[in-house]
């Protein structure tokens, strides 16, 4: 996604996160329509990057808009133990909704139960944990996403050709982001047969 994609997609989750936040709150609904005014958000990263960055201005952006408080927070590197970690202070701090990267999702579903038992608004993006009480999940349709890649590429490769494509993957194993891979592998195999699509090689987040 864009940068300007990211920071909408980040300000929906947050904004969708506090009106339900605002239903179970003593949250004013005033002329313009829902304010969140006070309520503490935070948004949990599970690692410092450009990425998490523009998810975090997005959020910011709609808790601003709402009146609500708004902190971004989490480990420099990728680190889910930690990232909980974070998530429990931050709710112990009295952080009323959160928004969180849930991976991985089985590791989270404790935290965030408890969380919710709390009364605080958990949404999930990107990463889900499925089986958690998450008051909802948003994320893009990642194999669509690769399918979509495999298009744009398919432009500048003519009928025909053969040769080799090397994805990357800064996370080996992750499946969020191996899904647009598979995306794009199978959608490059419809459009030119010749290339094929190599198993990930593992970079760094840059």
């Amino acid at each position: 996604m864009s940068t300007p994609t990211v920071r909408k997609f980040a300000g929906v989750v947050l904004a969708v996160s506090l009106v339900a936040a605002c239903s179970d709150s003593t949250a004013a609904s005033g002329p313009g329509g829902t304010t969140a005014q006070g309520l503490k958000t935070v948004h949990v990263d599970l690692f410092n990057g450009p990425y998490m960055s523009n998810i975090g201005a997005g959020a910011q952006a709609a808790a601003t808009e709402l009146g609500a408080e708004f902190t971004q927070t989490g480990p420099t590197a990728l680190n889910p133990g930690q990232a909980i970690g974070t998530f429990q202070n931050a709710v112990a701090s009295g952080a009323q909704v959160a928004l969180v990267m849930a991976y991985p999702g089985d590791l989270w579903r404790a935290p965030i139960d408890a969380a919710v038992r709390q009364g605080v608004t958990v949404a999930t993006n990107d990463d889900s944990s499925d089986d958690s009480q998450a008051a909802f999940h948003i994320g893009p349709p990642k194999v669509a996403m690769g399918a979509a890649l495999a298009d744009e590429f398919a432009k500048k490769i003519p009928q025909g050709a053969t040769g080799t494509i090397i994805p990357g993957l800064c996370v080996p194993g992750l499946a969020v982001l191996q899904a647009p891979i598979n995306g794009f592998r199978t959608r490059m195999g419809q459009l030119r047969p010749g290339v094929t699509v190599a198993e990930a090689a593992v970079t760094n987040g840059d």
